[in-house]
């Protein structure tokens, strides 16, 4: 958190199991602009990345701080659950307001 940030959030991901993680393939092929084709190396990071899915990725910041964040001061309490839904759920209580802002506000659904 910054000081005199006003929105903040956190970014969901689902990772894949971890047998799709650790079978992922050391070399890839890759297509260059001619359409000719080559063996590339598959970093351990890319293998990484492919794993995640970002789940929020359209909404990441859902909190609004009002005032402003200051940088080192806890502002937010935030509970996450689960609904009948399958739905992951957000209350949060602002901690410089002492005010619940969220109430069980949905943030994504899940598979």
């Amino acid at each position: 958190m910054h000081d005199r940030q006003r929105r903040l959030g956190l970014a969901v991901y689902e990772l894949a199991h971890a047998t799709y993680r650790d079978s992922g393939a050391e070399l890839e092929i890759a297509f260059d602009a001619g359409g000719g084709a080559r063996a590339v190396a598959v970093t351990p990071q890319q293998r990484q990345e492919r794993s995640m899915l970002w789940l929020n990725e359209d909404s990441p910041t859902f909190l609004v701080a009002d005032p402003p964040a200051v940088a080192g001061q806890d502002r937010f309490r935030l509970e996450f659950r689960v609904d009948a839904h399958k739905r992951l759920t957000v209350t949060a209580y602002d901690l410089h307001r002492q005010a619940l802002i969220l109430d069980r506000q949905p943030v994504v659904r899940l598979a």
